[in-house]
């Protein structure tokens, strides 16, 4: 009988975490997949945790760590789920069993696996990363681990992959892995591969010999996988295989829960996990309190490595020294995760589910990354986190202004408590961008948008009460004002003054203390990238520059290229790089901001358009935008010639976009290569002009001060909107637009 520490492991169990034996025991029945073979679990409060698709397995994995894994699966990878299927028989037909299904495993792969050495060069690189963003949480430091730490091995890592297939693999573990129980960490692929490199840093050359896929055993690894019932707990593009009917649970101590399991699946269960998974059988009538489905979910996904809640979880006193900042003076709470507790009551409604379907941060200044599990695995966490929050927070009363009168009072009133003649708040915050005179703290403008009305008053009044520790005085200590200057020192007043004043948003002006100079940026020997607010590009607006004049805008949050120009690169408000306010320094050529890329239902269906914000309605009433249609930014990464590349998707298809000055027939201009890399064929959209344009020639359009070219899909015509058509095959498409600007 193998050892105890072939126990599967689920790192949210080693965590600090809540639950009782019962509780424990519906977690494992989730995480192992029970339910794929059997009945009986009563109903799961997370998606079915499925292992990884199949698809291509013969390219990405080593054909001798496959056969020797599928032999045996702990033998090579310790605390993996994946249970053993064959240890009733003996070495010898293990062994030809698992060479057969690598040779059907193998069958559907285009490509060969393939080894090359890593880079030497993005070792420490690839170190550093993993220490720092938040890898060690499930998987523990790999260089100096404390003693007794136990979390998910990766000593089998460098048997397993290549260099290619581990950066893919991290780039996004979605698309192998749509369950999410390995997430996105938001990696750039220059950050995939140094990771990749320094997981593989011990590989040996040369790699096993490609695998020679031989018929007759592909058969009889059809036939193997089929009896074995290896669909059940695959997604596959694999010849579909019928599913085992659900085998009843009649004896708790038999089959798989048996400690020396024969003829049933062995998940080699230690005895805690054993007794957990047995009393949840025996009853598995649950307590469906929203806090119970919580602490489910977060143990499930072990975001308590990181994060603390109602005293459970949080980050493992050995780990601490790996959790890092850029502003050590604002104190743990620049380093450490937040806190999860009373969260449902403390962040809106659509801002807990950017946080938690699309890993939004508004602390940059923090190494570690919000990891993003894919949507549909979390999808009832934020309601949970509502219904077990929000009563907890006492109502408070946030009345908007009555008048004109009341909201020019409010606006100065709480733009004055803000500034350094107030309680200068802005002294340690952020405020649309600029920066504080001390420190980086969270911007203050997206008070309004990211907290509850109730929870930010009474966080104001009591901030140690919420976040124990944190710098931040108390301007209301027991509920009376510091300030007794504005507005008679009514608590109540002032508070609601700030939130008015926040909610408007870019409108809002800026408190004493936040200087605003204007300078402009210049570039001169290579292109240049600049980030912050925009008014062409939006909050989240990226503007390149090159040395001949030539410039655009990217809107990160849409999607969209949203203008060209040319002449200076940009004005910026104050002197230095960071998140500052940008606008062109020429006259722009404005294009659509809307999300560039879309899923049509139809090709008649009109363009989804972004919700508008303006002064007299500062909140954005559709935040989910850009979401809700399938787009998410990536990130970008800078190539030898600091030419970005730009890394966004649409739904499934990963989007790589670089644009570099060329000349056109007349004039320079701009030529956009955009790749498109889809898992599956499909139809794509995208929207190239949204103005009246004139037909120049085949595919040629033109506008009063723009000439485009589009060279692949089919061009839809519409009036005043030009649209593009790409039926994408499986794979890598590419489009190309040349933008030439007229005289």
């Amino acid at each position: 009988m193998p050892s105890q520490d072939w126990a599967p492991v689920v790192p949210g169990l080693l965590s600090k975490q809540p639950l009782n034996e019962h509780a424990v025991g519906r977690v494992l029945f989730e995480e192992l997949h029970c339910a794929a073979c059997h009945d009986g679990g009563g109903e799961p409060i997370n998606p079915v945790a499925m292992g990884p698709d199949l698809t291509e397995t013969g390219a990405r994995i080593d054909p001798e760590y496959l056969q020797s894994y599928l032999s045996e699966p702990r033998s090579v990878h310790p605390g993996t789920r994946m249970p053993s299927l064959l240890q009733a028989k003996s070495e010898e037909s293990r062994r030809e069993i698992a060479v057969a299904l690598a040779h059907f495993l193998s069958s559907s792969s285009e490509a060969d696996f393939k080894r090359a050495a890593v880079d030497e060069g993005l070792i420490d690189q690839g170190r550093d990363l993993f220490h720092s963003v938040g890898c060690v949480a499930c998987h523990a430091p790999l260089e100096n681990q404390p003693q007794g730490e136990t979390a998910r091995g990766l000593e089998h890592v460098p048997a397993k992959f290549g260099v290619a297939g581990l950066s893919e693999f991290l780039l996004n573990p979605l698309r192998l892995r749509p369950s999410g129980r390995m997430p996105d960490m938001g990696l750039s692929r220059d950050e995939s591969r140094a990771i990749a490199s320094y997981l593989l840093r011990s590989q040996e050359l040369p790699a096993s010999a490609p695998l020679v896929v031989d018929a007759g055993l592909v058969e009889e690894g059809r036939e193997h996988f089929e009896a074995l019932g290896c669909i059940a707990c695959h997604q596959s593009s694999l010849p579909e295989a019928s599913p085992l009917p659900p085998i009843a649970l009649q004896d708790l101590s038999a089959g798989c829960l048996s400690d020396n399991p024969r003829a049933a699946p062995a998940f080699w269960l230690d005895s805690s996990q054993r007794r957990a998974l047995q009393a949840w059988l025996r009853s598995p009538g649950a307590d469906e309190r929203a806090e119970t489905g919580v602490a489910h979910i977060l143990t499930s996904f072990n975001c308590i490595a990181c994060h603390e809640r109602d005293g459970y979880g949080g980050v493992a006193p050995a780990l601490l020294s790996y959790f890092g900042t850029d502003e050590p003076d604002l104190g743990e709470q620049a380093r450490i995760p937040p806190s999860l507790t009373l969260v449902g009551a403390k962040l809106s409604p659509q801002w807990l589910r950017k946080v938690i379907f699309d890993g939004r941060s508004v602390r940059p200044y923090m190494h570690t990354r919000m990891p993003r599990f894919g949507a549909a695995n979390l999808a009832s966490l934020p309601q949970l986190l509502e219904v077990a929050d929000i009563s907890q927070v006492a109502a408070q009363e946030m009345p908007g202004p009555a008048d004109e009168d009341a909201r020019r009072a409010a606006r100065e009133a709480g733009r004055e408590l803000l500034g350094t003649g107030g309680l200068a708040c802005v002294s340690c915050h952020e405020f649309q961008g600029r920066p504080s005179a001390n420190f980086a703290g969270i911007d203050l403008i997206l008070a309004s948008e990211r907290l509850q009305p109730d929870w930010f008053a009474a966080f104001l009044v009591a901030p140690q009460r919420f976040s124990p520790g944190i710098v931040m005085p108390d301007s209301w200590p027991d509920g009376v004002a510091v300030h007794q200057g504005i507005l008679d020192g009514e608590t109540s007043a002032q508070i609601q003054a700030i939130w008015y004043y926040l909610s408007l948003g870019t409108s809002a002006r800026v408190p004493d203390g936040i200087d605003v100079p204007r300078s402009v940026l210049e570039v001169s020997d290579g292109p240049r990238t600049y980030r912050g607010r925009s008014g062409i590009a939006g909050f989240r607006g990226i503007a390149v520059g090159f040395p001949d004049g030539l410039n655009y805008a990217f809107d990160a949050n849409n999607g969209s290229l949203s203008g060209i120009w040319r002449g200076g690169f940009v004005s910026v408000r104050w002197d230095g790089q960071g998140a500052g306010g940008f606008q062109p320094a020429a006259r722009p050529i404005e294009l659509p901001r809307d999300v560039s890329f879309v899923l049509l239902e139809e090709q008649e269906s009109p363009w989804p358009l972004r919700p508008v914000v303006s002064d007299e309605n500062p909140i954005n009433p559709d935040p989910l935008y850009p979401r809700q249609l399938g787009y998410r930014f990536l990130g970008y990464s800078l190539g030898p010639d600091e030419v970005p590349t730009l890394r966004y998707g649409c739904g499934e298809v990963e989007i790589e976009d670089r644009t570099v000055p060329v000349q056109g027939t007349n004039s320079p201009g701009l030529q956009r290569t955009i790749q498109l890399r889809a898992p599956a064929a499909q139809t794509l959209y995208f929207r190239a002009l949204a103005e009246s344009y004139e037909v120049q020639g085949e595919r040629e359009y033109r506008t009063p001060r723009l000439m485009l070219r589009v060279d692949a899909g089919t061009v839809l015509e519409r009036d005043a909107e030009l649209i593009v058509r790409l039926d994408l095959p499986e794979g890598l498409s590419t489009l190309t637009i040349d933008y030439e600007l007229l005289p």
